[in-house]
């Protein structure tokens, strides 16, 4: 996962799948924590070969109840390849999506570095 700038009160979160295993990503979520860095999703942009939507089957990070730290998604922040995996989902080289959000008003691209680095 890459996070990226791109200027306006936006960053984008670019997912691919560049390891040597057989793999798929076909759900992401976000936990915004406490501090509420992410408005909501912009936009959703697919690569070649997948389709990527707004919003998810299942509403939290299925298995999450074991995460440390503790791992709840913020309503609204998430999105599943459609229809549902793997068909769609990020699985080869050269495949990605791209989640873009708006930041609140008073966040930067800065805050979403810290807000990463600290867990």
């Amino acid at each position: 996962m890459e996070a990226l700038d791109i200027g306006g009160g936006r960053v984008e979160f670019k997912f691919s799948n560049l390891g040597p295993d057989a793999a798929v990503i076909s759900e992401i979520y976000f936990d915004d924590g406490t501090v509420g860095t992410l408005l909501g999703i912009s936009s959703v942009v697919d690569g070649p070969g997948v389709d990527f939507e707004a919003g998810a089957t299942s509403p939290n990070l299925p298995g999450a109840n074991n995460a440390n730290p503790s791992f709840q998604v913020t309503a609204g922040l998430l999105a599943e390849a459609q229809p549902n995996p793997p068909t769609n989902g990020v699985s080869a080289v050269g495949e990605f999506v791209s989640i873009i959000f708006d930041l609140q008003d008073t966040q930067t691209f800065a805050d979403i570095i810290d807000e990463l680095t600290t867990g």
